[in-house]
């Protein structure tokens, strides 16, 4: 993701991701023993599993990006991570492809059955965001009948998203074109808003989420929203989301404009 502007830095700090496996575990049928690539968009170096599960620390706070493949008919992939404390995270799938599927279990047994990487994120009512306790996860990616395929997938802690002011102008890209951008600002019960976007943006939709993760608006097409009051004090959380079909990179502008008596 490449943001630039007044409001386009990342904040620093500690990620809530302790640990995360570098590399997939693989269940096979056949004989080849694939790896997920390298990539240098994450601070993960992948390595082999086996015979133990190597692990990451002081890991930025940026999204975690894992690209894999399904080599073998019948192949799961799985990815271990840690959380020193309770999270808000996002499944961002960067692949189009509905004999793709994933799963997460953890300390409260399964928390994702089965979701296929096509409808993971980007559209629908229903928020994307897992509320997790501390603990141990583990990932599972695999596919259905025999397909063999790569694909690649972010997890995004919400409480390290980048934080925008009110009133000033935030510019962005999606890139690749199918990730999820993911802001934060606060706010207080009765205070209203208004979502301005600067110019159109394609295949990309918005939703807000208050500071329980509940759904304000959305998931809409990248457009303006009329002014909304919000209901609880906290930090709201605005995702930009891009399909997970969309090719290329997509610019986009917008400004949360705090309404007053004086501007209504």
């Amino acid at each position: 993701m490449s943001q630039s502007g007044s409001q386009g830095n990342k904040k620093k700090g500690a990620s809530l991701f302790s640990s995360i496996a570098n590399g997939a575990k693989k269940k096979l049928k056949g004989r080849k023993h694939a790896r997920p690539k390298k990539t240098a968009q994450t601070p993960l170096h992948f390595e082999s599993l086996e015979p133990r599960i190597l692990l990451s620390a002081d890991l930025l706070p940026e999204p975690i990006r894992i690209d894999g493949a399904i080599d073998v008919p019948g192949e799961s992939d799985q990815y271990s991570f840690t959380l020193n404390s309770d999270a808000r995270i996002v499944f961002d799938s960067l692949t189009s492809n509905s004999n793709l599927n994933w799963s997460l279990d953890g300390p409260r047994g399964n928390e994702v059955a089965s979701k296929t990487f096509n409808n993971s994120d980007y559209s629908g009512q229903n928020s994307p965001t897992l509320h997790l306790p501390s603990g141990e996860y583990t990932l599972t990616v695999d596919a259905n009948y025999d397909t063999t395929t790569e694909y690649s997938f972010r997890l995004i802690d919400l409480n390290q998203s980048n934080e925008i002011v009110p009133n000033s102008l935030v510019n962005g890209q999606l890139s690749p074109a199918s990730e999820t951008d993911a802001y934060r600002f606060s706010a207080v019960a009765g205070e209203r808003f208004y979502f301005d976007v600067h110019g159109g943006v394609s295949n990309t939709t918005w939703r807000l989420l208050d500071p329980n993760g509940r759904t304000v608006f959305g998931s809409t097409s990248v457009a303006d929203q009329d002014v909304t009051t919000l209901t609880i004090d906290g930090s709201y959380t605005l995702l930009i989301e891009g399909a997970p079909s969309a090719t290329g990179t997509r610019d986009y502008r917008f400004n949360v404009q705090k309404v007053t008596d004086e501007s209504s």
